[in-house]
């Protein structure tokens, strides 16, 4: 099993000093159904984070920053990751040329492992992996340059190019440790916003997977939204219909690999009393935004939840009820997951500050932006002093208590 103790980014978006994302549960007593427990009671971690603030204060940077380090470990070089994953806080002269630092600590079958990487965007600047075998901690390489390695093997640095990552080079060369904390790392789950994809993608899991259909069509019908069924059709286009509608320079990358792109038509089944069978089945384009958005969710939450790993929302119930999006969360209590999965979201859904049936104190944080400089920070609820079990946030949250809220300045925007 593994699982995130906490992870760290810094120079990235509008965060221009480091802050961290913990998992570690603290000795708070509420909910301990949502505690992924430890044999000795010292790794005791949460099974999710939901971060909470107002548009435009960089609550999607933290998941950008879980995207970045997947690509960036994904990577071998030779392309343009870094250049897309480089996306420093520009608002400062001094650091708009400078590294970005992502890190992570994570648990892997019971041994923590610390992982740190700096880079720019044309080659990594620095980059680490500790461990703590016997609960002591101990280097297993270091990098203090694009080809400076003080700590590694160098049959592996020697193969590492400036534009990747050593633990990338280390875990193809087969080494245990490096490829434990690389295929964390690549393993993450991230929702897309887009649902269509998400729909393609989970139609073709439970062709694979027939058991994952049978929990989806449960999922979907505990979610009374009134689907018994799916099925779909995978048909060709042909490039030159659709030439006029893409944009032009992704017409000219797909056709230079094939002249027709696969498209797929997806049916849900409803359980209509009052129609017949081609009443029943409407294509899933006819559907709510809501409906479409959990199907395709549920492609990403399930296979997670059966197996173990995290799952990474962004923008969690943009279209989905409040009722919904608690049922999505409470996925991730104990008596629903077994396997350690996590849950790490950002979300405009105040129905989930609910710290009497939902979450722990430790389990709500906020992104506050800085007005004058536009640097953003993070911190938790459990931070604030007399906040208690029996404190109603969200209402202390509407009154300014905990700031990392829109201030909206006038009542209309005409005289």
């Amino acid at each position: 099993m593994h699982v995130i103790i906490d992870y760290t980014l810094g120079n990235f978006g509008p965060f221009r000093d480091d802050v961290t994302l913990s998992l570690e549960a603290t000795k708070l007593s509420e909910h301990p159904e949502n505690v992924i427990r430890s044999d000795d009671g010292r790794d005791d971690l949460l099974s999710s984070a939901i971060i909470f603030g107002p548009n435009a204060a960089g609550k999607s940077f933290l998941v950008d920053g879980l995207l970045a380090l997947n690509r960036v470990v994904s990577s071998r070089g030779g392309d343009d990751t870094l250049d897309r994953a480089y996306v420093p806080y520009k608002v400062s002269n001094e650091c708009r040329d400078a590294p970005v630092r992502l890190g992570i600590r994570l648990l892997i079958d019971g041994i923590r492992y610390d992982y740190r990487v700096e880079y720019t965007d044309r080659e990594i600047v620095a980059e680490s992996l500790h461990y703590y075998p016997n609960s002591r901690r101990a280097k297993i390489f270091e990098r203090d340059g694009p080809a400076s390695f003080p700590k590694a093997k160098k049959k592996v640095a020697d193969l590492t190019a400036s534009d990747t990552t050593y633990l990338t080079m280390a875990s193809i060369g087969k080494d245990q440790d490096c490829s434990r904390v690389r295929d964390a790392i690549t393993g993450m789950v991230f929702a897309a916003s887009d649902s269509d994809v998400l729909i393609e993608d989970t139609c073709r899991m439970c062709d694979e997977d027939p058991e994952m259909r049978a929990m989806l069509i449960r999922a979907l019908q505990t979610a009374d939204l009134g689907i018994d069924d799916f099925s779909y059709k995978e048909r060709q286009i042909a490039l030159a219909d659709v030439k006029n509608v893409l944009p032009p320079n992704v017409y000219e990358d797909l056709r230079m690999g094939s002249d027709s792109i696969s498209a797929m038509d997806v049916y849900v089944k409803h359980g209509f009393k009052d129609a017949d069978d081609e009443g029943r089945t409407i294509q899933i384009d006819s559907e709510s935004s809501g409906t479409r958005c959990m199907f395709g969710l549920m492609g990403m939450l399930i296979p997670v939840i059966r197996n173990g790993g995290v799952l990474v929302i962004d923008e969690l119930g943009g279209h989905l009820h409040s009722r919904l999006t608690r049922w999505v969360v409470q996925m991730f209590a104990s008596y629903n997951n077994g396997s350690g999965a996590q849950l790490i979201a950002n979300t405009h859904d105040l129905g989930l500050m609910d710290i009497d049936e939902l979450l722990r104190r430790d389990q709500i944080w906020f992104v506050n932006k800085n007005r004058d400089n536009g640097s953003s920070e993070l911190y938790c609820l459990s931070d604030f002093e007399g906040v208690r079990k029996d404190t109603d946030v969200l209402k202390a949250y509407l009154n300014g208590r905990y700031d990392a809220m829109p201030v909206v300045l006038h009542r209309g925007v005409l005289p």
